[in-house]
């Protein structure tokens, strides 16, 4: 947080803030006037909450802060004290010393009232700075004591959701009634364009219709002309992953408007949907179907690999991996499985799994990272991407070498009686049978692997463009399509002529009759075919249309924030927390919340109980004011008598970075510290109370200044270009 008010001076003639321009992490404090005059930084090397003694002459402080950070219990050693600075004497004192946070002084009478939460629940306790004891003042059980403010003669706070107000001469607190007639302007149900929120999609097997899943909803949509239909209609649950069935009939996706990631099932004739799996106990990642069609699988955060009937709901285990979750891949006849889980030396090893007989055979070694494995549509082939090539770069400054762009694309016959499409021929004769091109029906195959030697049968394809950014796509045993950054390459296996496919990204699944293309908002279906991508289909996004009801949206939220923190934390213990007990205790909070911001805030109290470092709130969709960015001049900067103001100190900055150099260094500018800037763009700067209501919206843009040697008008002109406030 930045720019921070922290509260006014007894006489109400200065504000206090809290700034973190040019000090990063710790920010400092600083005083400014209500009319807009240049702000007077408080000598004290850092500060956070602050509040000035009744007579002004003393500022009781935090040094560090935390408050918004979403950790509490913390006892490391940022947690705050309180401080006393006397500008005076030039002293600072610690009046708090407890291995909790202190933090929000408030300075009333002779007292000094703070929260902790040394009895780990935030309550509010008083400082005597006559006597010098400590006593608590509050004793809430449930919720902390939040963001206290006094006016120096009430101590005001928030507690569970409701205002609370403190009598400092009884010590006694009430809480304070508040009714808001609100028109519930961020909280309205509204109908919204998605389109910009897609997550996944889907092409159906015949190609004529894409299932796209867009901000918890999965979308029927047309490819060329037709209607656009929402099939899930929920905004109370997060539907995710809509994936078309290989005979065109349903679309399988996840949702959890139960509570928890179920698989559920889309009739298309019938125009409805089912819940097909009960009683999950954990997030699903990711869902697909079995090329024959015959079964829906899963993997979820515990990480198996789960199979469910489409027709009973009825599931089983097919095997979990301790190593890590895994994303399986099938063969064309829905008999084996593919995937990558980590070795011993942490090396992605490439397996397949025979569903059948519930064995694993490792396809590469241990040596080198392996991943992305892809079963061609003919059996014989399983293809992959591997870091294997070993070209040392040296380094010019030291004795030492690194290895970057390691990865190549690789294959393994899985029969020993396949030979290598790669074989040397005499002449011109042909490398491989002649084929068709595919013509995306079922590939009526039965894959034959011979465990025994997988990686003693293993090629390298002739792809002059792989490295990091190459990934498998289809191959039909004669070919190869394949992303490489950006658009689709296309790999011959006969003539090992490597070709640029499209300059659109392809997502195909085998089995399916055409591809899908995609350029950033142009979308298209075409069959696959030899040589150039043929002209396809477009796709029209623009009626992904949802109504999205935050009342019920936002509960889904939260219970989805409950559950990614069950199912993912490092700890199953949860650092000792009952979280199931946690939900409770906030969850009577959340039909309260009438901002997504307001939602943010429960969501921070409730991971905070975790008291755990680096678990944050995203903001999430709210409403904000455009920001204008500030132009800045890479210098401190002072007002003078005269009204022009001063440059008492250039930062030097880094000369190789030109968001952190200063435009005032640039070579032959010719402008020093002590020099006045009397004019910006033609305007006196005598003229303004604060020189920086003339760089309002100058960052990065050209701008005239008129520097003088003295402080008076006139001056030389220079064109600078000031830098961005947001480094």
């Amino acid at each position: 947080p930045n720019n921070i008010v922290m509260g006014w001076s007894p006489d109400g003639k200065s504000i206090l803030f809290r700034n973190r321009i040019g000090d990063g992490f710790p920010g400092k404090l600083w005083t400014v006037s209500p009319d807009g005059d240049m702000p007077v930084e408080i000598p004290l090397p850092e500060g956070g909450f602050s509040c000035w003694s009744p007579d002004g002459s003393k500022l009781a402080y935090n040094r560090t802060m935390r408050e918004f950070r979403t950790w509490k219990y913390y006892r490391g050693g940022m947690a705050d004290e309180i401080w006393i600075y006397d500008p005076g004497a030039g002293t600072v004192k610690a009046i708090t010393d407890s291995d909790a946070q202190d933090i929000f002084p408030m300075w009333v009478g002779n007292e000094i009232y703070f929260a902790s939460d040394r009895d780990m629940t935030m309550n509010i306790f008083v400082y005597d700075t006559k006597t010098g004891k400590t006593t608590k003042v509050t004793d809430f059980k449930e919720f902390d004591v939040k963001f206290p403010s006094t006016d120096g003669k009430t101590v005001v706070f928030e507690n569970g959701g409701f205002i609370y107000k403190l009598d400092p001469l009884t010590k006694k607190s009430e809480k304070v009634s508040v009714t808001i007639h609100s028109d519930n302007v961020y909280g309205r149900a509204e109908l919204r364009n998605v389109s910009g929120r897609m997550s996944s999609w889907s092409l159906s097997p015949d190609g004529d219709r894409l299932a796209v899943t867009a901000r918890g909803e999965v979308f029927d949509v047309p490819v060329a002309a037709g209607v656009t239909r929402n099939i899930t209609r929920t905004p109370g649950s997060n539907d995710r992953g809509g994936n078309w069935s290989p005979d065109g009939k349903s679309i399988a996706y996840i949702g959890d408007g139960t509570g928890e990631s179920e698989v559920w099932l889309y009739d298309v004739e019938k125009g409805e949907s089912k819940q097909l799996t009960k009683n999950n106990d954990t997030y699903i990642s990711a869902i697909q179907w079995s090329p024959d069609g015959s079964a829906i699988y899963y993997v979820d955060r515990k990480n198996r690999f789960v199979k469910v009937d489409p027709s009973s709901g009825k599931k089983s285990t097919v095997f979990q991996t301790p190593e890590g979750a895994v994303r399986p891949v099938f063969s064309p006849d829905s008999k084996w499985v593919s995937y990558t889980k980590s070795g011993e030396n942490e090396m992605g090893i490439v397996y397949v799994y025979e569903l059948s007989s519930g064995k694993e055979y490792p396809v590469t070694e241990k040596w080198y990272n392996s991943s992305g494995p892809l079963f061609s549509s003919d059996g014989k082939y399983l293809i992959f991407t591997s870091d294997r090539d070993l070209n040392p770069t040296y380094s010019r400054i030291e004795w030492n070498y690194a290895y970057t762009n390691m990865s190549g694309v690789y294959m393994v016959m899985l029969s020993e009686d396949t030979p290598s499409p790669f074989l040397p021929v005499d002449g011109k004769a042909d490398k491989m049978e002649k084929g068709k091109e595919p013509d995306g029906g079922k590939p009526s195959v039965t894959v034959k692997i011979d465990p025994q030697g997988l990686s003693d049968r293993m090629v390298k394809l002739p792809i002059a463009s792989a490295g990091s950014f190459v990934r498998p796509i289809y191959s039909d045993g004669k070919k190869l399509w394949y992303s490489a950054g950006r658009g689709t390459k296309v790999l011959d296996f006969a003539s090992g002529k490597d070709d640029t496919y499209s300059d659109a990204n392809m997502s195909y699944r085998q089995g399916d009759k055409k591809a899908l293309f995609m350029k950033g908002r142009d979308w298209s279906v075409a069959p696959l075919g030899g040589g150039k991508a043929a002209p396809g289909d477009k796709i029209s996004l623009d009626n992904l249309e949802a109504t999205v009801d935050f009342s019920q949206e936002w509960p889904q939220i939260f219970d989805e924030v409950w559950r990614a923190f069950r199912d993912g934390f490092y700890l199953e213990n949860m650092h000792g927390v009952d979280w199931k007990a946690i939900k409770k205790k906030y969850e009577v909070l959340v039909p309260y919340a009438k901002t997504r911001l307001d939602l943010n805030y429960i969501i921070g109290e409730m991971i905070s109980e975790l008291a755990c470092g680096h678990a944050y709130v995203t903001p999430g969709e709210k409403p904000e004011a455009p920001r204008i960015k500030m132009g800045l001049l890479g210098a401190e900067l002072s007002r003078d008598k005269s009204g022009y103001f001063r440059i008492d100190r250039i930062l030097p900055g880094d000369v190789y970075t030109p968001s952190l150099f200063s435009p005032l260094t640039e070579p032959g500018i010719g402008v020093e510290e002590g020099n006045f800037i009397t004019a910006i763009n033609g305007i006196p700067t005598k003229t303004v109370r604060n020189i920086y209501e003339l760089l309002v919206g100058k960052a990065g843009v050209l701008t005239e200044l008129t520097i003088n040697s003295s402080a008076s008008e006139g001056g030389k002109k220079v064109i600078i270009k000031p830098i961005d406030d947001e480094y």
